[in-house]
Formats: C-alpha cells, sequence, structure tokens
C-alpha cells in the first residue's frame, strides 16, 4: 500500500505465500534481499501447500521461455509438495528439535525467512534482514546461527535501540543481519576447513570429550 501512495506497487508486487515460489520468484534468482520478515509467529506442520498455491499461472508459458529449466524445476519442486507443509520444502523445521533430528516441527516465522532468503540468493548475492535479538544469542537458536555460518559469511550484525519499533506497536529488540552467500568453491573451501578444525579439536581434547562421554 505505501508503494503505491508514492506511485510505486505496479509491477513486481505479488500477493502469495512468500515461503513458496511463485512467477520468476524462485531459488538462486536475486542479487540483494531487503526484508523485515513478521515476527513471532510460527509456521506450524498443520500449515500445508494448497492446491491454489501451486496452480499454474495463465502467463507460464512467459516464465518458462525467459527461465527455462531453473524455473520449471523450482515450480516443480513446489507443485510436488502440494499438501504437504511448507515446512517439509526447508531443512531448519528438521534441526534444534528436542525429540531429535529429522523430524518436522513449528518454527518461528523469522526463522524460516531467513532460510528462504539465501535460497532466493544467488551465489554471492547479498542480503539484510531484521531479526529479534534472541536469534542471536538464544543457546537454543544455535543451530539457527551454525546454518548462516555454513552457508554465507556474516558480514555485519548491527543492534538496533530497544524503542526502534515503538511507533508500530513492537517492543521485541531488535538486530540487523548482514550476509553474503558463498559461491561454490567459497561454499567447499569452508567445509574443508570446518572439518579439519573439527577434527584438530577433538585430537586436541580427546580426554576431555571421552569424560563427558
Amino acid at each position: 500500500m505505501n508503494m503505491i501512495m508514492h506511485g510505486d506497487g505496479h509491477g513486481g508486487v505479488h500477493h502469495h505465500d512468500g515461503f513458496l515460489n511463485v512467477n520468476g520468484i524462485f531459488e538462486g534468482r536475486f542479487d540483494i534481499i531487503l526484508t523485515n520478515p513478521p515476527f513471532g509467529a510460527n509456521v506450524e506442520p498443520s500449515d500445508v501447500i494448497t492446491e491454489e498455491q501451486v496452480a499454474v499461472p495463465e502467463n507460464e508459458g512467459a516464465y518458462v521461455r525467459e527461465f527455462g529449466d531453473l524455473y520449471r524445476e523450482a515450480q516443480g519442486r513446489v507443485r510436488a509438495a502440494r499438501g504437504k507443509p511448507i515446512a517439509s520444502l526447508f531443512e531448519l523445521p528438521r534441526r534444534g528439535r528436542d525429540d531429535g533430528p529429522g523430524k518436522l516441527g513449528k518454527i518461528k516465522t523469522e526463522i524460516l525467512f531467513i532460510e528462504r532468503c539465501l535460497e532466493l540468493l544467488k551465489p554471492g548475492g547479498r542480503m539484510g534482514i531484521v531479526l529479534p535479538e534472541g536469534v542471536f544469542n538464544n543457546p537454543s537458536l544455535a543451530y539457527v546461527r551454525e546454518f548462516c555460518e555454513d552457508r554465507a559469511y556474516i558480514r555485519a550484525v548491527v543492534s538496533l535501540p530497544q524503542e526502534t519499533f515503538f511507533s508500530s506497536g513492537a517492543s521485541v529488540k531488535a538486530s540487523l543481519l548482514f550476509m553474503q552467500k558463498f559461491k561454490e568453491k567459497e561454499g567447499a573451501d569452508f567445509e574443508k576447513k570446518k572439518a579439519a578444525a573439527e577434527a584438530e579439536t577433538r585430537a586436541k581434547h580427546k580426554p576431555e570429550l571421552d569424560s563427558e562421554t
């Protein structure tokens, strides 16, 4: 609405679930993403992908001509998941569960948006996202921070004053997270270095680790 009031909003605005591919919005398409996702709500296992959400658009031919197989594959992944939970398309809902990894649980919208934005970025793409402070310091969300570190450079974390969003009726302390998605070689190099560092740590602290098991 704000865009329309200022003379914009006539193109590139989509009324759709932001977690699902639509039109030309799909994985690996964007150089830059700036977003302020909603805080506090949950994406539940009961939130399933509907027939309406995966319906073939009238202008699909134009997207196929423009994006080719990338578009077909991206839309195919979503259409194949019709009737399944939206969260089943993502990895984070299966991490950090008290009853064991791999099971699908509810997840905060702001956390799922982190994964969604990283997926939408091209390799080397950059993103800025507003997140509640707990994402950065809550011990139970360490798996989210590790997920980010495994996939992108953390370029900056900017803590915002408590009163930043008071005018909108929000009292949650928030921060800005800026990341740059790894290119393929950068991701592979990171995995090698991480594996080497973990092996060195295990070897160096083997007695302490053995005593804890």
